[in-house]
């Protein structure tokens, strides 16, 4: 955006009165008039004192006539200001603020609104509603999955927001100037502004303690797929803004013209540069190949490309009209949500932080329990935290889900000795610092333990089960278990209890091995006995080992590598042998698009899964078929959670 140049010829044109321009017409002499008689012309051309010429008069054909001293030119510049004001451009940065802030609004009114209704409530026949099917018909389509892994709501999302900015980009005619001194070309202003709009939306949308998950209760892991893509918008945005400010110079002088434009002082072209560059860094380096390879380098190089990409377009806008009101509105989000990391969900005991043991189970798993205190009292099942090792890796803050349930009664002393459980986490390593911790655990030497900082507890479910919902099927894809399971635990605790309207729970397990089982015996066989007999069934499916290999708990490497993979074809046969108290499970794949409709017993369902791309994807597309059993009013509500399986 080529400010400075706008205000000054803008200021220049008020001074221009019509009467300039009719003076200009009538001094002309009629051999300037005349065509094809350049002779005449030069000789009619007004001379100044020092035999140079004088460009008042020209008409603007002619190529000298390219500054405020001509009046044709000054004319023009007027004429264009009038047709396309420079600061009317900056209007689309409000509309755009605006634009997501209805969504904020609407997406924020559906969350207390659930929030207040979230009770079950019996309905008169007929049992299944008008609203409750006109529920079932959106669901039937935002659930459902497209190949992209991201469900059809989310992407209707990104499609009407890079709808309305392709309509606000183009929609407004002309795109150029005349000339590039008229002032910058109306399509480079208003995607210049539009972007910086989206600055701090996009911070919003990646903070973990952030004001639209305040607002709307969709966690910030949820909220990521969101600012990845608004952030393709700004960077195609920032694209359509570079493009005329290269164009127009090039077509009026060629690369010389550009070169000079460039490289004049205070030239937005030279400032707007650097930022460009930072935003393709980010917006490329967060594409998931690069991001889960290399997530640890991702991490920090992100942050640090954000913080300079935000102080070198304090530079580029420079104070023009309103641009820097988003700058400093960005500046404050990102404050918001560091303050809120560190008053609110940063909680430690001490200076040194917790003790956190480290256990290997079967060379799988890492095992990581945390004493309970005081000042990490309350989780909900399915909420996760960020772990820091300061003496391993204390720039590294990884997120892990809280496996156990938290304990609905405890005694804590006056030395803050407590009864309540540890808190429990159950890691699949992977590289970086669970690789590292997992060598730790390993270790023969004792103790493994490690002070680690605490960050939470996020996401989680916001409505509650046991008082809406009579039936919950729970879906995991191995390691997704931790997700589930305190879910599993705490609500075969209230199968039962007064007002509580939860009859039934379901469990459906996919693991590779049938030796995974042993990660979460313990938790399994305490929901089976603690929920009245008959209330919670868990089936549990082996994918990588066949119906004659032996069964054994003993599990090696070797054993492993032999193991055929099961095609997904559906078949599954029983496990023989009998798994104390979980009972017969079944070699193959879960079949979700079968296994859910088969299982909905009951008039309000709700389904919790948590599992690879391929499985959640799977288990929306079954959920969304099942709403035809609303819509034919067998059911009242089938619904829907999933968490996001890695980061």
């Amino acid at each position: 955006m080529d400010m400075s140049m706008d205000m000054s010829s803008s200021t220049m044109a008020m001074h221009m009165s019509s009467s300039m321009t009719s003076m200009m017409a009538m001094s002309m002499p009629s051999s300037t008039m005349s065509m094809g008689m350049s002779t005449a012309t030069s000789a009619a051309m007004p001379m100044s004192s020092s035999g140079s010429v004088n460009i008042t008069y020209l008409p603007l054909s002619d190529p000298r006539c390219r500054n405020s001293s001509c009046l044709a030119y000054a004319a023009g510049h007027n004429q264009s200001q009038t047709e396309i004001s420079w600061a009317s451009q900056f209007e689309y940065g409000k509309w755009t603020t605006y634009y997501y802030c209805i969504f904020l609004f609407l997406f924020g009114l559906w969350f207390y609104s659930q929030k207040l209704g979230s009770g079950y409530v019996l309905y008169p026949e007929p049992k299944t509603t008008i609203v409750q099917k006109f529920t079932a018909l959106v669901r039937s389509l935002t659930y459902r999955r497209i190949g992209i892994g991201m469900s059809l709501g989310v992407a209707a999302f990104i499609l009407l927001a890079s709808l309305f900015a392709t309509i606000m980009t183009f929609a407004q005619r002309p795109y150029y100037r005349m000339f590039r001194g008229f002032g910058s070309p109306p399509l480079g202003v208003r995607t210049g502004l539009m972007a910086v709009a989206l600055t701090p939306i996009i911070v919003a949308l990646s903070g973990k303690y952030n004001i639209v998950t305040l607002m709307t209760g969709i966690s910030h892991e949820k909220l990521n797929v969101l600012h990845r893509y608004v952030s393709y918008i700004c960077l195609a945005l920032s694209i359509v803004h570079t493009v005329p400010f290269i164009v127009q110079p090039l077509k009026e002088g060629g690369a010389a013209a550009l070169r000079k434009q460039f490289y004049s002082p205070g030239a937005d072209e030279y400032t707007g540069v650097p930022p460009f560059a930072m935003l393709v860094f980010l917006c490329t380096f967060s594409i998931p190949w690069f991001r889960h390879r290399f997530y640890e380098i991702f991490v920090h190089s992100h942050i640090g490309a954000a913080i300079v990409y935000l102080g070198l377009m304090f530079w580029h806008a420079g104070m023009a009209l309103d641009s820097w009101d988003y700058l400093w509105a960005t500046l404050a989000v990102w404050l918001f949500s560091l303050c809120g990391r560190l008053l609110v969900k940063l909680k430690t005991p001490g200076f040194k932080g917790a003790e956190a043991t480290l256990e290997d189970i079967d060379g799988e798993i890492l095992k990581i329990t945390i004493p309970a205190f005081e000042a990490f009292a309350k989780w909900k099942p399915g909420q996760h935290v960020f772990l820091r090792f300061p003496t391993i890796s204390p720039v590294d803050n990884h997120p892990f889900t809280i496996a156990s349930a938290c304990d609905e009664t405890y005694v804590t002393d006056r030395k803050g000795r407590t009864t309540r459980k540890p808190i429990l986490f159950l890691i699949k390593p992977q590289k970086g610092i669970t690789k590292r911790l997992m060598k730790i655990a390993q270790q023969d030497a004792s103790p493994r333990t490690r002070p680690v900082l605490i960050e939470g507890p996020y996401g989680g479910h916001h409505c509650q089960f046991e008082y809406r919902y009579e039936q919950m099927i729970l879906v995991a894809g191995g390691s997704g278990i931790t997700a589930v399971l305190p879910l599993l635990t705490d609500l075969s605790r209230k199968i039962g209890r007064e007002r509580t309207v939860i009859r039934q729970i379901k469990l459906i397990w996919a693991v590779k091995h049938k030796h995974a089982l042993a990660w979460v015996r313990d938790q399994l066989h305490e929901a089976l006995t603690t929920a009245p007999a008959g209330t919670v069934t868990i089936d549990y499916y082996v994918t990588s080992e066949n119906s004659t290999s032996e069964s054994s708990s003993t599990h090696t490497p070797d054993a492993e590598k032999a193991v055929p993979q099961l095609p997904d074809d559906g078949k599954q046969v029983e496990v023989h042998e009998k798994n104390d108290v979980l009972g017969p499970g079944l070699f193959g794949r879960p079949v979700l698009r079968q296994l859910i409709p088969a299982a909905l017993e009951h008039e309000r369902i709700c389904v919790v899964g948590c599992g690879p791309k391929g499985m959640n994807q799977d288990l929306s597309n079954a959920v969304a078929t099942c709403q035809k059993k609303v819509l034919r009013g067998e059911v009242q509500e089938v619904a829907l959670h999933t968490e996001t399986f890695g980061w």
